[in-house]
């Protein structure tokens, strides 16, 4: 395990010493392959970079605003509209991520799920290296891959975000590690079975409750995963609708599919149903405008339901108070509505005035 955190600090440090004072290559970047073209074009000045700062440092000072329990999951937005300064390039408008897992952690779950998060992965690299000292040479290179590979994972995730790649990646690696454990423990017990002592007979109505718990129990799971089931269905079918949202003769009706088909997550179709309008309310209006005055009434009954769910997510404001204006150019009664939208992102966001409408 020494080994391989020593691999991935070299790993992280080898591209951070190119960036600041290595001296510039001379060689055609163009003709690298992808992975060293980002390496060879890497440097503190770039955009994607300062974002990270900026995100880091927002994330930080909203962990110190809500130490224990945080802004709540999946809500980093939240806290980058209200800490993230304006300096820095205009991709941080658009950045809803830490770009660091342990920072999104601290932000958004506070203490609690910082420590949980950290002792998730002490532990799993508690089980790599017991392991590694107990496996034979064979299969101790195995043990020690996995947790090179554990430990990659583990740093590359504190400069991006969760996607599905990184996500079935730790799926599978902790899953060897839970294998990993179920073994040592089963070689641990003893070998011969323990003489014990005939315990006595339960009382009837111990067997009988013994009996109902178990049932109760076996129906708990089975109605959890029936619920998650459901769940999972229902996002994948509003995930299969907002997709089909994007072809013209599907629109808005495949939004309001998406949006119907799992109101928890509704408001990522509201909000890009909100922006489309914003970005093609001109053609539009130029092409059909009672169509586009019908829907645009449509979204206009989900903006009250997109601020309810997310009071304090300013990018649902901002969403409006684009839509809103550029309605505005061919409707002016939904002026108001705009500088009202714009006014509450600001509240939220003091620092996004320049992308906010």
């Amino acid at each position: 395990v020494a080994a391989a955190l020593a691999a991935a600090a070299a790993g992280l440090a080898l591209p951070l010493l190119a960036a600041g004072g290595l001296p510039e290559p001379a060689i055609d970047s163009s003709s690298l392959n992808p992975l060293l073209q980002r390496i060879d074009r890497l440097s503190f000045s770039t955009g994607t970079l300062q974002g990270r700062l900026a995100a880091w440092q927002a994330g930080l000072e909203g962990f110190a605003a809500r130490p224990l329990l945080g802004w709540g999951p999946d809500n980093f937005a939240v806290v980058l509209g209200r800490y993230a300064a304006a300096a820095g390039d205009s991709t941080i408008a658009y950045v809803v991520y830490a770009h660091s897992k342990i920072v999104e952690e601290a932000a958004t779950k506070g203490l609690a799920g910082l420590a949980t998060y950290l002792a998730v992965w002490a532990a799993a690299l508690a089980v790599i290296a017991r392991a590694g000292r107990r496996a034979d040479s064979g299969e101790q290179a195995l043990v020690l891959f996995t947790g090179a590979a554990l430990v990659g994972a583990g740093a590359q995730i504190q400069t991006l975000f969760d996607h599905s790649a990184s996500s079935l990646q730790y799926a599978l690696l902790f899953g060897f590690v839970v294998h990993l454990e179920i073994r040592q423990r089963a070689a641990r017990r003893p070998a011969g079975p323990r003489r014990q002592r005939a315990p006595a007979p339960p009382a009837p109505w111990r067997r009988y409750a013994g009996a109902g718990t178990r049932a109760a129990l076996a129906l708990g799971v089975v109605a959890l995963a029936g619920a998650g089931l459901t769940a999972n269905r229902a996002i994948y079918s509003g995930a299969v609708a907002l997709k089909d949202s994007y072809a013209a003769e599907h629109y808005p009706a495949a939004v309001e599919r998406a949006i119907a088909a799992f109101p928890p997550l509704a408001n990522l179709p509201r909000r890009l149903w909100f922006l489309s309008l914003a970005n093609h309310w001109q053609e539009l209006h130029a092409r059909d405008p009672a169509a586009a005055r019908e829907i645009l009434a449509r979204a206009d009954v989900e903006a009250s339901a997109a601020v309810a769910a997310e009071p304090e997510n300013w990018l649902i404001g901002q969403a409006l108070a684009l839509m809103y204006r550029a309605a505005a150019s061919t409707e002016p009664e939904y002026r108001a509505k705009a500088e009202r939208f714009f006014r509450q992102s600001l509240e939220l966001a003091p620092h996004r005035d320049r992308f906010a409408a």
